[in-house]
């Protein structure tokens, strides 16, 4: 029998620190990647940027035309607004203005909004919704880099909803509550899904930047300290006369060997904590707007979640089970070693080829 090909949209993701493409193709047999590439571009006009050197990668190795396109959190507003149930006459006059407060653009704020499930109900006196905004700048931009690649947009999100799909395929046994971390280079997000939904979402203070920035004071503080010169031992140590070495000296050696790594992990495991106590704040307000249910596990995805040991430093201090993800692994989606060496930073792309299968 003839297994017929099938092809989901082109999605484009406009990174803080790269612009990604991705599609898929597929059968009954499952999806593998047809087409990944990455273009590094940052700042206002990193989507002009990606344009040059995307075009010719992907000339005539794209289906179809229609793209489904996603932007940094970075350039977007995120907030949850609470809402007396009294005052729900004045909904949109109050979201219109929690929005033109949470960014600037000359050009003008858009903004949708989302109510958040609450299993209080009405006896709760206040609704919350989550507020996304975005500057009409910012959408001329994706948009206008989509057009020069000659694709049609056919929809935007903002990254952390394609992120919590492409999570969520995978998640759709888990009966409780499952969080992600997104360590993005200039943002960082804690969501929480249940019931298949995004359930919560907020901005976190520390992003991976500050996470590279502190790490990287960790190490110029060792070089401060005093080194050990090879000549104090005699020269150059080979294997033959490593024995004969002071034994004092060789452990000053070792350890002076150690130092970055252990700076490296005590950095980590502080800066973990940090994150950590956050996220538990984040915890006591889900939970206590939905007794009774708890979280099973929490995903890394972003920049950061490629930092050595960061998921086990996390998952120590939140006493949860913390990992990168690995959406193409955990879905059997085939996909070449590059992408598979870096899955968590292709979730957003993933996130947005999975919206809707052609």
């Amino acid at each position: 029998m003839k297994l017929i090909t099938r092809y989901t949209p082109i999605a484009v993701h406009f990174g803080s620190l790269d612009t990604r493409v991705l599609q898929l193709s597929g059968n009954r047999n499952g999806w593998k990647v047809r087409v990944a590439e990455c273009a590094p571009a940052q700042g206002r006009t990193r989507h002009s940027q990606a344009v040059s050197p995307l075009s010719g990668r992907l000339r005539g190795r794209v289906l179809g035309r229609d793209a489904v396109i996603s932007t940094s959190a970075a350039a977007a507003g995120i907030t949850v607004v609470p809402v007396d149930r009294d005052q729900e006459n004045r909904l949109r006059a109050i979201l219109e203005e929690a929005a033109m407060r949470s960014l600037e653009d000359s050009e003008g704020i858009g903004y949708r909004y989302l109510p958040l499930a609450n299993e209080a109900g009405e006896t709760d006196p206040r609704q919350e919704y989550l507020l996304l905004s975005l500057g009409q700048s910012e959408l001329r931009r994706c948009t206008a880099a989509t057009d020069a690649l000659g694709m049609r947009a056919v929809g935007l999100e903002l990254s952390a909803f394609p992120l919590a799909r492409c999570l969520q395929q995978s998640k759709s046994a888990c009966e409780d509550a499952w969080g992600f971390l997104h360590l993005g280079f200039d943002n960082a997000l804690f969501g929480i899904v249940y019931d298949g939904e995004l359930r919560f979402l907020k901005p976190m203070q520390c992003t991976a930047s500050d996470l590279l920035e502190k790490l990287q004071q960790a190490t110029l503080d060792l070089e401060q300290l005093p080194v050990l010169d090879a000549l104090q031992l005699g020269g150059e140590i080979g294997a033959e006369d490593a024995a004969s070495a002071p034994a004092a000296q060789l452990a000053q050696l070792c350890d002076q060997a150690e130092q970055p790594a252990a700076a490296i992990q005590r950095t980590l495991r502080l800066e973990a904590q940090g994150m950590a106590q956050e996220a538990r704040a984040c915890l006591r307000h889900f939970t206590a707007r939905h007794p009774g249910t708890k979280l099973a596990d929490v995903q890394l995805t972003g920049f950061g979640a490629g930092l050595p040991e960061m998921g086990n430093c996390l998952e120590l201090a939140m006493n949860l089970s913390v990992r990168p993800a690995q959406p193409f692994t955990d879905l059997g989606i085939e996909a070449p070693q590059e992408i598979l060496d870096e899955e968590h930073l292709w979730c957003g792309a993933l996130g947005l080829a999975l919206r809707q299968k052609g």
